[in-house]
């Protein structure tokens, strides 16, 4: 069972777009960030499931590129859908590769996260805020069906009941706080530092 799903998750090094020490949102960027200690990479995706943040790019791997690699590495992955209307096609190819109990499929468009969570329970669902709620996980849960509060650095709140990951950390005595605060998990460009800090506590 996926374990953000069951509320069971260990702290996640999430590793942004991979690292900052490759082309971001590439394999070589996942590859990279995997070494230095990542142990969930989070990427974008865009129309016809194109794996990227930067819509003029035209290098990037498409999503069924990316699982087919992460499947091999034992590392549980963070899809962000960034357009409407692929929500589908994603738990479709998450599903192909074997995936669903290592995804989160996330976004700021709350109604995609909501459908992909219909079409497959067994994903995690990661609702991305940058204003702080009140109550987290009253809405994750109640209102979008979801598992995960994925939250700026700005909206951090302590939240009981679900996952609480916060985005883009990359100064290690932020990341110490929000660790101490009940932060499940920190995405950042730089895994390395904390994975220094993680280990540190």
């Amino acid at each position: 069972m996926n374990p953000f799903v069951a509320g069971r998750a260990p702290f996640m090094v999430i590793g942004h777009r991979g690292c900052a020490h490759a082309p971001e949102n590439t394999i070589e960027a996942f590859a990279k960030g995997l070494s230095l200690g990542a142990t969930m990479i989070e990427f974008d995706v865009r129309e016809r499931l194109v794996v990227s943040h930067d819509p003029t790019r035209r290098t990037s791997p498409t999503l069924d590129d990316a699982l087919r690699y992460l499947k091999t590495t034992g590392a549980f992955v963070n899809v962000e859908i960034k357009v409407d209307g692929i929500a589908r096609e994603a738990v479709l190819c998450v599903r192909k590769h074997g995936l669903v109990e290592r995804t989160v499929i996330s976004s700021f468009r709350h109604d995609q996260v909501a459908l992909a969570k219909r079409l497959e329970r067994g994903i995690a669902g990661g609702v991305l805020c940058q204003d702080r709620h009140v109550d987290p996980a009253r809405y994750v849960r109640g209102v979008v069906g979801a598992d995960i509060y994925a939250c700026s650095l700005d909206a951090f709140v302590p939240a009981k009941g679900v996952g609480v990951h916060v985005y883009t950390v990359n100064d290690p005595r932020e990341m110490k706080r929000l660790i101490a605060a009940g932060a499940t998990g920190v995405f950042t460009d730089y895994p390395e530092r904390l994975v220094r800090v993680a280990r540190a506590r």
